[in-house]
C-alpha cells in the first residue's frame, strides 16, 4: 500500500507551497506541488499602464527579482513590436547571468543547506584552521545562548543528516561565503540596472543605461569573483 507524505506549508519561498509525495516500496509513484497562497499580482496590474508590469511583477520575489521584470519587458517587446538592439540584449543577458548565479548560490546554501546538517556538530571540530575555529567558537556560543537561527528550527536528524564536525564546520563557512558571493552578484545587476533587488533599468525595447568602459571593467571584476566561488566552492559542495 502506498504511503503519502505531505509537507504543508513549505515556507522558504515567496508565498506558501504544498508538496505531496506518494511512495510505494521505497519508490516515488506520484507527486503533487500546489501553490496555496494567492499573490494577486495579476489583479494589481489590471487598469495600469502596460509598462508598469516590468516593475510591479519584480516584487513577486525577493530572490529571483529581475527575471519577472525581464519576462514582462519581453512581452512588451512583442506587444509593441520593439526590435531590441544587440547591445540591449547583451546588457539584459549580463544582468540575467548574474541573477542566475546569485540565485542558485542563495537557494543551495542559504535556503536549503541548513536542513541537511546538524549545526551542533560544529562543537566537535578538532582542526586548526583559524577561520573554522572562529566559526566553531561563534556557533558554540550561540548554541549556549539558544540562538541558532537561521540553522534552526530544522528537521530531526536522520541517516541523511551530515554530522561530521569537519564537514559541517566547513559548510557553515561556505554558507557565510555564499552570502558575500550573492551580494557581489547583486552588484553586477546594479551596475546596469541601477539597483538590485528590483532593478530599474530594463524597459520595453531594451535597457535605459548606456554603460561606459569603467562599468564593463567593474562588471568583469565582480562576475569573476562569483564564478570563482561557483567553480571552487559551490560545485564541490
Amino acid at each position: 500500500m502506498a504511503n503519502r507524505i505531505v509537507i504543508d506549508p513549505v515556507t522558504r519561498i515567496e508565498g506558501h507551497l504544498r508538496i505531496e509525495v506518494e511512495i510505494e516500496n521505497g519508490v516515488v509513484k506520484d507527486a503533487w506541488s500546489s501553490g496555496t497562497m494567492a499573490r494577486g499580482f495579476e489583479a494589481m496590474l489590471i487598469g495600469r499602464q502596460p509598462m508598469d508590469a516590468i516593475y510591479v511583477t519584480e516584487r513577486s520575489c525577493g530572490v529571483c527579482t529581475m527575471v519577472h521584470g525581464l519576462c514582462s519587458s519581453r512581452a512588451l517587446d512583442m506587444a509593441y513590436g520593439c526590435k531590441v538592439p544587440e547591445a540591449g540584449i547583451l546588457l539584459r543577458n549580463l544582468m540575467l547571468a548574474a541573477l542566475y548565479m546569485g540565485d542558485h548560490i542563495q537557494i543551495f546554501y542559504n535556503l536549503n543547506a541548513p536542513d541537511y546538517i546538524d549545526i551542533t556538530a560544529v562543537a566537535g571540530y578538532k582542526g586548526n584552521d583559524p577561520k573554522l575555529l572562529a566559526i566553531k567558537d561563534k556557533i558554540v556560543s550561540l548554541i549556549k545562548a539558544n540562538d541558532t537561527s537561521p540553522f534552526t528550527p530544522t528537521y530531526k536528524n536522520d541517516q541523511y543528516t551530515i554530522t561530521d564536525p569537519e564537514i559541517v564546520t566547513t559548510l557553515v563557512s561556505h554558507y557565510l561565503q555564499a552570502i558575500e558571493a550573492r551580494a557581489i552578484a547583486q552588484k553586477c545587476i546594479a551596475i546596469f540596472g541601477g539597483k538590485s533587488p528590483h532593478q530599474a533599468g530594463v524597459i520595453q525595447g531594451g535597457v535605459t543605461y548606456h554603460p561606459n568602459l569603467e562599468d564593463l571593467v567593474k562588471y568583469k571584476e565582480y562576475i569573476a569573483k562569483v564564478i570563482d566561488f561557483v567553480q571552487n566552492v559551490y560545485w564541490k559542495d
